[in-house]
This record gives C-alpha cells, structure tokens and sequence, in this order.
C-alpha cells in the first residue's frame, strides 16, 4: 500500500482540514541492477577522491587561479619519487619488458617498468581514496572553475520555517495556468475526522470551478501548489516558479519570422486536427517498449508469484467544531480583507509571504 509522503492539515479560513498527500503517479521504467559478468556480483558505487585531484579550496577559502596553480605544483611536489642521478642511456636499448604490476594488496607502487629504461619504481599509484559521508560537505561553483564552501549551518538560517500546514491564499480558474508550471502531482486525501469538511471542499471547488493556490513545506523546501477537484477527490500539483519556467521567445528558433499560413492552408490544418479529435483516454498510449522488455523477462524469469492486496479500510468521525459558524466567518473575513484592499482611501498593504 503506498506511504503518505506528508500529514498535516489544509487550512481554508477558519477551517482546517486533516489531509495526508500521496504521490499521484510513479516511474514504470524498467529498472537494471549492475553485476560483474564474470563473478556474478553486485557492482556497487562509492565516494571517492583522488589524490592527484587539485583541491579547490583548503579550509573554506575560495582559491584564485594563480592559488590554483601552487596548489597543482604543490600536489605534484608530494608524490614520491625515488631520489638519485638519472642513469645514462645505452646506446643500444635491449627491448624493453612487459610491465608487471605489484598484486591487489600490494605495497602500493607502480612497478610498470615501461615507465623508466633502468626498470625502477616511479612513483605512488593514485588510487582513489573512500570518502565517508560525514566528510562530505558541500561546494558551489560561483565562477567556471571557482567553488566556495556552503555548511548546513549556514543553509539552516534560510531554510523555511517547519509546518504541517497547506494554507490556502487565493483562488484562480485553471485555464489560466499554463500546463508548463505544473511539477509533480499528489492526491490530497482526508485523514480520520475530516472526511465531512474535506467532502465539502470538493463539492465548493467543483461548483466554483475554481482551483486554489496555496503554500506548504515538504521536507525541507517551500512549495507553491495548485489544488484542484478530480473524480470527487483533491489533487495538489507543486507549481514551478516563475523564474524556473523558460520563456521561449529567448530560445534560438526561427519561427518567429516565418510567413504566415495562408487562409486555404489554415483551413486545412484546422480541418485535419478536428479529424482527429478523441475523447482523453490515457490508456490509449501505451508504453509499447516497456511492454515488451517486461514480456522478454518474463519469459526468461517464469510466471512471478501473485500478492494479496490488503483491503482499504474506511472510517471517519464526525466534525467536533461548528462547520456552518467558521464558514460564515471565514467569508466575512475575506470580504473585508478583499474590501478594504479595493478601497481607493486604503492603501493596500502588501501581503506578507507565508512559510508554510
């Protein structure tokens, strides 16, 4: 049974309702793990660093170019290299022999002879080094090439204000929202005791025909959501923002200045898309290639073992608070709260941001 991603209450005026948001859709990519082919093992992935890797900063400190530079040489300056005058080279090289390399769990050096005439060690090898994740912290690249330190203690003091609240701030028709801004979509589904109130919203909003827009805190990021009545249920779509949503007239296209159609072209166009006019049914599209991927692995797998479903199981209790009184109050508010702000004597004051 799927997991409620969040629990808290829908706020609409005075009224709250117990809600808890479930992911609307899911991935049905066919998803692989990796294996050694010749062992049969997992192939499992790690964080590393490299030695010879230049650091881009030490001790928190963006470092300039020409700090950069030092910090190469300085990296190359520490690799050991085995002192001594450089033997003179035979007139008559012999044919050099393969390398031979130290075995895993070794002592650690480069013993490829082909590096060097006389055959000795050069210098240590740069195997990557394991890094645990407590070490891990976190870089941004404010120039090409040029990264500073952010510590969560710094992001700690913008982060938004922790809530279990879906505050509702403003209602607009859904024809005004370009499909582009919408970003992942949850069912809003009422919690025990708010099956009554939640019922009432859908049946408001469906009659309205509008959608809300609110704010709310999923984990740790401040989302703007667009809430709307689907089947008799809320679904809730997180919004992209503004400045994330690409306009395309900045875009490189040369559509812009082309012709435009002719009136018979036009006609003809329209004509073809109203010959292919369908009612919406997303089960008229199916993923052909999934299909069969799946197909082939079963075949290869044998029929999977069935599971039982575990039944949903209903209930609710009736509103302990006064449904009808904190509507009408709720109505009077926004009527004086949207009066005042259209009075030409009343300056408005601009709204404060909500954090939940």
């Amino acid at each position: 049974m799927p997991q409620a991603v969040w629990t808290g209450t829908l706020s609409f005026g005075l009224v709250s309702i117990p809600v808890k948001l479930y992911g609307a859709s899911q991935s049905r990519d066919v998803r692989f793990h990796q294996f050694e082919g010749r062992t049969g093992r997992r192939v499992r992935y790690r964080r590393v660093a490299n030695e010879a890797d230049v650091p881009l900063w030490e001790d928190s400190r963006l470092l300039a170019p020409e700090q950069r530079r030092e910090a190469t040489s300085d990296a190359e300056s520490r690799r050991p290299i085995e002192s001594g005058p450089e033997p003179p080279l035979p007139a008559n090289p012999e044919p050099l022999p393969a390398p031979r390399r130290e075995p895993p769990g070794g002592n650690g050096w480069d013993h490829d002879t082909s590096a060097h005439p006389a055959g000795r060690p050069q210098r240590e090898v740069d195997a990557p080094r394991e890094v645990a994740f407590s070490e891990v912290v976190r870089g941004f690249e404010v120039d090409p090439g040029r990264f500073i330190e952010v510590t969560d203690e710094e992001l700690e003091e913008f982060a938004p204000e922790r809530s279990r609240v879906i505050e509702i701030e403003d209602f607009v028709r859904l024809a005004e929202i370009d499909p582009v801004y919408f970003e992942k979509g949850y069912h809003v589904l009422p919690a025990r005791g708010g099956e009554r109130t939640y019922r009432l919203l859908v049946r408001a909003m469906e009659r309205a025909e509008f959608v809300a827009i609110a704010r709310f805190v999923l984990r740790t990021r401040e989302h703007v959501a667009a809430i709307r009545p689907a089947a008799g249920f809320l679904v809730l779509e997180t919004l992209f923002r503004a400045d994330e949503v690409r306009d395309p007239s900045t875009l490189p296209s040369g559509a812009a200045f082309a012709d435009e159609p002719s009136k018979r072209e036009l006609e003809v166009a329209v004509r073809l898309i109203e010959a292919l006019v369908v009612d919406w049914d997303p089960a008229r599209y199916p993923d052909d290639y999934r299909e069969r991927v799946l197909e082939m692995i079963r075949g290869k797998a044998g029929p999977a073992p069935e599971r039982e479903r575990e039944p949903l199981t209903p209930g609710g209790e009736p509103a302990v608070f006064d449904l009808m009184e904190a509507l009408k109050r709720s109505l009077e508010e926004a009527r004086r709260s949207r009066g005042s702000a259209s009075s030409p004597t009343t300056e408005r004051s601009p709204r404060r941001r909500r954090s939940g």
